[in-house]
């Protein structure tokens, strides 16, 4: 048996005094963000109740910092993890996730970039920097990551399970999770669990989105040509989503909404059903707790599987949005923001499961999610299959290649984990981009075999290089040199590169090129044999 010691990281950045949200290459604030969020519930993206509940935390900025409360993050370093939300604005974050030293680089860097307190376990019997003795296995060190939270019982405390694993893990994991929640409960402290559900599940729903789905199913263009195509295939194509409302013992109207996709496997069902009970089980015994259904998001767990990821690509043609992990993260936070300062509503747990979720779609389409996974998987077959839509062009005698990123399935940008699964990218002639050692490379440059190694950084660090309106969509780069390697993101609005010089402007040898607010911005990468 051994005890975890803690290490504290205090952010140098500062908090942030606003909800921002991230979305396609822009910062969404204000009176933007609410444009979008309205624009969202015209198109059945999220339900209107999720729309008001994120207007009431970008009308309470002060919510943010979750003053007088810790959040303690498992799976801090998940692709869809709280923790860059929550240290932008000043909360304070127990954070843990697996003894890798190269995901706790990366939380690292996030804690010290950010504007509030971090706390972490680490190992004691292990030698090593700090990044290489942090962090615990969930399912192994159960007692131990019990008794460490156990010293955090002087403020209310936030028990965010954001765990994902493969098969039979994710249900072990989420299991460990409830009993060191529970353990922490029966231990006098006060503790709110908080779930991020998924929207590929059995829902019961309210009968505005019943019926808001029945209207959509009237009003398209090719219900002529739908309906027959249901007649032949015996109801398995373009059936309606709803059956009929049924009516509970309360005389609440709602629902069945059967999304459950298979191909994710029982184990993920299983798992992400765990965390509905807990949620309605700290409910009925009165405590506090945060679950709120999450959209579809372009992470590892989807992409590494082309089926999903063909459903996923052709999901715009039924209706449905898949959004950018940094985007669900960051409205799926601010929910969470929501639920800890305001009571909830009295009704039907089933119904506060579903009351602002941010589903993608999923409720309020026309038809039956699973009824469409055969056109909409065909439509995405060749962007699964096909990572990326590539083209020559010749600049300087230089053989470059510019990948198309539709959808926004990441952000794009080169660093340590820098793309979320394949890199949707390639470099023709001897240049190539390749995943080494944890990190992404660029290969093959002015000098052989030599590596140039991208390393990350923060956008608004350096200097901006070009202003944005002067590189149009589609617009060729002028490079002037030889040893680039260039790829140009167009629908993500980023650029990654190095030695490159735009439009004749200044040369950055060595840096790489990213777009965020309106301008073109450069930071270094690093060289190594």
């Amino acid at each position: 048996a051994f005890e975890f010691a803690t290490e504290t990281i205090k952010g140098k950045g500062a908090a942030a005094d606003e909800l921002v949200v991230p979305y396609l290459g822009k910062q969404l604030r204000g009176d933007a963000l609410r444009r979008k969020l309205a624009d969202w519930v015209a198109h059945g993206i999220i339900e209107p109740s999720a729309a008001a509940e994120l207007n009431l935390v970008i009308d309470n900025p002060q919510w943010l910092r979750l003053a007088g409360q810790r959040v303690a993050v498992l799976g801090a370093g998940a692709q869809t993890s709280p923790l860059p939300a929550l240290t932008s604005w000043g909360a304070e974050v127990l954070a843990v996730d697996l003894p890798r030293e190269q995901v706790w680089e990366r939380i690292l860097e996030t804690a010290r970039e950010g504007a509030s307190t971090v706390h972490f376990p680490v190992r004691t019997d292990v030698k090593g920097s700090v990044a290489a003795r942090a962090g615990a296995n969930v399912i192994e060190n159960v007692p131990e990551l019990a008794h460490w939270l156990r010293g955090f019982n002087d403020q209310p405390m936030v028990l965010g399970v954001y765990i994902y694993a493969d098969g039979a893990l994710h249900v072990q994991a989420t299991l460990a999770a409830d009993v060191i929640g529970t353990s922490l409960v029966a231990n006098g402290q006060k503790v709110a669990m908080a779930y991020a559900g998924t929207p590929s599940d059995c829902f019961l729903v309210s009968p505005d989105a019943v019926e808001d789905s029945n209207s959509r199913r009237r009003s398209r263009k090719w219900r002529a040509l739908e309906l027959p195509m249901r007649t032949v295939s015996a109801g398995k194509l373009y059936a309606p989503a709803y059956d009929e409302l049924l009516e509970s013992a309360d005389g609440d109207s709602m629902g069945i909404i059967d999304a459950i996709v298979t191909q994710q496997g029982p184990n993920y069902s299983l798992a992400k059903r765990l965390q509905r009970w807990r949620a309605i089980e700290s409910w009925r015994d009165g405590q506090q707790a945060s679950f709120n259904v999450a959209p579809p998001t372009w992470t590892v767990s989807v992409t590494k599987n082309r089926v999903l990821a063909a459903g996923y690509y052709g999901a715009r043609a039924a209706g449905l949005e898949v959004f950018a992990p940094e985007t669900m993260s960051v409205l799926m936070t601010a929910l969470l923001i929501h639920d800890l300062n305001v009571a909830p509503v009295d009704e039907h747990p089933e119904l506060r499961l579903t009351r602002a979720g941010v589903h993608g779609g999923y409720w309020r389409v026309p038809f039956d999610i699973r009824s469409t996974l055969l056109y909409t998987g065909l439509v995405g077959i060749p962007r699964a299959y096909i990572a990326a839509s590539q083209f020559r062009c010749s600049c300087d005698g230089m053989l470059l290649a510019i990948a198309a990123c539709e959808a926004a399935p990441t952000r794009c940008l080169a660093g340590d984990a820098a793309f979320d699964g394949e890199p949707a990218v390639s470099v023709f002639g001897t240049q190539s981009l390749q995943k080494y050692k944890g990190s992404w490379w660029v290969t093959g440059l002015s000098k052989g075999d030599k590596r140039f190694k991208v390393a990350p950084g923060r956008l608004n660090s350096p200097r901006a290089v070009l202003p944005a309106q002067q590189l149009g969509s589609n617009q060729t780069i002028g490079l002037g040199f030889l040893g680039h390697a260039l790829v140009a993101l167009d629908q993500c609005r980023f650029l990654v590169g190095v030695n490159v010089c735009i439009n004749g402007g200044d040369n950055f040898f060595g840096h790489v090129v990213a777009f965020d607010e309106g301008c073109w911005w450069a930071h270094s990468a690093t060289s190594s044999e």
